[in-house]
């Protein structure tokens, strides 16, 4: 979903029964219409007379369909404490279950990027709406003074967010400079120093849950992580809470839990972006598609996504790959494929066995069939079909021989 396309920025949106040019951006992907500013689409649509309304997650989880209605086919997800739980939309509608349905044009990927198109339906019963007319115009241009590498990111919202957990608003400040000196790191590199560095396993950015800044936040929220884990219900906490996590959320610091513990998690993908003209055109949009998939897959030892989401997601890095990527990048675009599917066909996760008391685990089973026959003619839907072939012909019982061989043809995949 996020290769890029010389015909991209000439593609056009359909709202509300009129056309709206979709708006130009420098960053477009194969396939996919460019990303683009708030303001951007504010102003195509107040050029249209077309209405839009802002839409915002309230929970965790919540699907977004292909049409509108339970009855079709899930699209995508969101969350209101991660990236992807903001949209733009047009006016609700009444669907057949009764409930209202919001048509999705653009969710949001990072204040930094902008919004991404997206052609999905949420329920009205997840999400806060507000309108995006003239009088939110000021609101779309301060979008970028809020990201958290700006001066002003403690001012206002924010800052009440963070400031309800004494200290935790110095610490995030030191940990948005701790990442700004990560950031300097690649000051003066060429694009292939630059990709080198970014990929490394010594690069600043992944070096960051090493440095005391983060050290010093993962203390400061504990608080709010003693009241998260009372039941790691995110449903459960309090709005206070839920609007401090989204902040964190968008510095690049994602709770997390192992064992009972919760910590944070870093998303470099929140905080990146200010890299991508530095390196190469290649890694620049490797970084753009792993920003655009989740940070945290694993939690408590468990899988947090479906096998489907996870095949979906190894789908995009396999298109990637296949539409030409290079060098290092498409090196680090294989590693990702692989890591995805190794979860989806072998995870041997405590909460997540892909095998649990010698056979095939029924929701693995399930998923991977079904993603089998959608992606049917993809490398990912083959590599899956073979191993639930070969598995189902020994009894759905766990082989070891049968993992070797298909961790060996996964390997020679893209090679």
């Amino acid at each position: 979903m996020l290769f890029r396309s010389s015909a991209a920025a000439a593609a056009l949106v359909l709202l509300a029964g009129g056309a709206l040019a979709a708006p130009q951006s420098q960053e477009v992907f194969f396939g996919q219409p460019p990303l683009v500013q708030k303001e951007e689409i504010l102003r195509q649509a107040e050029a249209s007379g077309t209405g839009l309304v802002l839409l915002k997650v309230t929970g965790a989880g919540v699907r977004l369909r292909q049409g509108p209605g339970s009855s079709h086919d899930v699209a995508d997800m969101a969350d209101a404490d991660v990236r992807h739980g903001e949209f733009v939309a047009s006016g609700a509608t009444t669907a057949g279950d009764g409930r209202q349905w919001y048509h999705v044009l653009y969710k949001l990927e990072s204040p930094e990027a902008g919004y991404s198109r997206q052609d999905a339906w949420i329920c009205a019963d997840y999400v806060e709406a507000s309108p995006l007319g003239s009088g939110r115009r000021r609101e779309a241009s301060s979008v970028r003074s809020a990201r958290p590498e700006a001066a002003g990111a403690d001012a206002g919202g924010a800052g009440a967010a963070l400031a309800a957990v004494p200290g935790l608003a110095d610490a995030v400040a030191a940990w948005d400079e701790a990442v700004r000196k990560a950031i300097r790191a690649f000051d003066g590199l060429s694009p292939a120093e630059a990709d080198r560095l970014y990929a490394s396993e010594s690069s600043p950015l992944r070096r960051l849950e090493d440095a005391k800044a983060y050290q010093d936040a993962d203390r400061a929220a504990q608080p709010l992580f003693a009241r998260w884990a009372q039941s790691f219900d995110d449903a459960r906490l309090s709005p206070a809470d839920k609007a401090c996590f989204a902040e964190l959320a968008r510095h690049g610091l994602v709770k997390a839990m192992t064992e009972g513990t919760p910590y944070f998690q870093v998303d470099q993908g929140a905080f990146e972006a200010r890299l991508y003209a530095r390196l190469s055109p290649a890694m620049a949009d490797y970084a753009r598609l792993k920003r655009r998939q989740p940070a945290v897959l694993v939690e408590d030892a468990g899988l947090l996504f479906s096998i489907g989401e996870m095949l979906g997601w190894a789908l995009e890095w396999e298109r990637f790959i296949q539409a030409g990527a290079t060098g290092l990048a498409r090196s680090q675009a294989a590693a990702q494929y692989e890591a995805l599917m190794e979860l989806c066909l072998f995870s041997d996760l405590d909460n997540s066995p892909a095998f649990a008391g010698g056979r095939m685990a029924e929701d693995v089973r399930r998923g991977l069939e079904e993603g089998a026959s959608r992606l049917k003619g993809t490398v990912t839907g083959r590599l899956a079909g073979d191993y639930l072939r070969d598995v189902r012909q020994n009894g759905w019982k766990y082989n070891k021989a049968v993992e070797r061989r298909h961790r060996q043809l996964l390997g020679q995949a893209f090679q």
